[in-house]
């Protein structure tokens, strides 16, 4: 087999996974783009709409628009910071909270049932088979100007997080 036809098969398992999360998020009234928001906020209770920017490699103007809706469809709270009155703090309301549990719940599901039949040292071994393919693809990144893998960096900024909020939940 060549490689063409295992990058078809990433395309199509990525494809799938999108839609089915995509439609699993809807489902529970989160809608593409803001599942990632809501768990930054989850995570870091208090945080600005520039530091979600930075942290998912987004532009400003993005999430601020997604913030609005979430703010509208009563998922998060915005409070004007006291040190910095153009800033606003985000909070994520109960609801805005169970929606993202809801979320997860729904996502964690999916990723055991493709996951399924897998043993342990399948796993192992396909986690090692990735994590060499992201090498390669990280040594030819140096060679590539004013390239960015922003969801790879949102990813890893997701993994490395420092959470500061009291609601914390394993997402």
């Amino acid at each position: 087999m060549n490689f063409i036809e295992l990058i078809k098969r990433f395309d199509l398992l990525f494809l799938k996974r999108r839609i089915l999360l995509q439609k699993s998020a809807s489902d529970v009234g989160l809608y593409s783009g803001q599942l990632p928001i809501m768990k930054y906020v989850v995570r870091h209770n208090s945080c600005s709409q520039i530091e979600i920017a930075r942290a998912l490699q987004l532009s400003p103007a993005s999430v601020a628009i997604s913030t609005k809706r979430l703010q509208r469809a009563g998922m998060l709270i915005k409070i004007v910071d006291e040190k910095n009155l153009r800033s606003k703090k985000l909070t994520a309301t109960d609801k805005g909270l169970e929606r993202t549990k809801a979320c997860h719940k729904l996502f964690s599901a999916f990723n055991e049932k493709m996951f399924a039949g897998f043993d342990e040292a399948e796993l192992t071994q396909l986690k090692d088979y990735l994590d060499r393919l992201i090498a390669n693809i990280c040594e030819e990144q140096d060679k590539v100007d004013n390239l960015k893998f922003c969801h790879m960096v949102a990813l890893e900024n997701e993994f490395k997080g420092s959470p500061k909020s009291s609601k914390k939940e394993n997402f």
